[in-house]
């Protein structure tokens, strides 16, 4: 639905949208998007990156929309983005990823989950793909898995955040 909306008032596919105002100031020259050869691709799959350039989004949002002193992203909407719409318990909802809550088009929560002072908002993608944004620690970390519509992709993620970049991440202090 978001494709659709964002090509009607753009005037153009979700992915020649995403690259004239997104891709292109970011630098991101090599991706691929399934179903861009069809009437809009599907805004919420389907889009692959390259690690480096999934963690340029990743940063833009950790800067507020600001990206080399240009304002790529509304800074009111990259918060307003981050507050939470839904909440729960089960198999999305405190988990062990940390999620507790979804925004818009981001899931919310806290990682490690006993860490109150690791905000984490975060983006998965199929297989285990994942992209981490921990603000409190000025951290971005991208994940990248092929534990393709399997169950423990979720805890891949959460494995390599967890065990090997929180430890060898300086604590940033704000």
């Amino acid at each position: 639905m978001l494709g659709v909306i964002l090509r009607k008032v753009s005037g153009k596919r979700l992915d020649e949208f995403a690259k004239e105002t997104l891709f292109d100031p970011l630098g991101i020259e090599d991706w691929d998007w399934d179903g861009s050869s069809g009437f809009n691709p599907a805004a919420a799959s389907g889009l692959r990156l390259r690690p480096r350039d999934l963690a340029k989004i990743g940063q833009l949002v950790l800067q507020h929309g600001s990206w080399s002193g240009q304002q790529i992203v509304s800074s009111a909407w990259i918060d307003g983005s981050m507050i939470p719409r839904i909440s729960g318990k089960g198999l999305i909802f405190n988990g062990p990823e940390g999620v507790s809550s979804y925004g818009d088009l981001w899931w919310l929560g806290r990682l490690p989950v006993d860490h109150p002072e690791h905000d984490l908002i975060a983006a998965a993608g199929n297989g285990g793909q994942r992209l981490y944004i921990l603000p409190n620690q000025g951290l971005v970390a991208v994940v990248t898995a092929g534990v393709y519509d399997r169950s423990p992709a979720p805890l891949t993620g959460a494995t390599v955040l967890n065990d090997f970049v929180l430890p060898a991440a300086p604590e940033v202090a704000h």
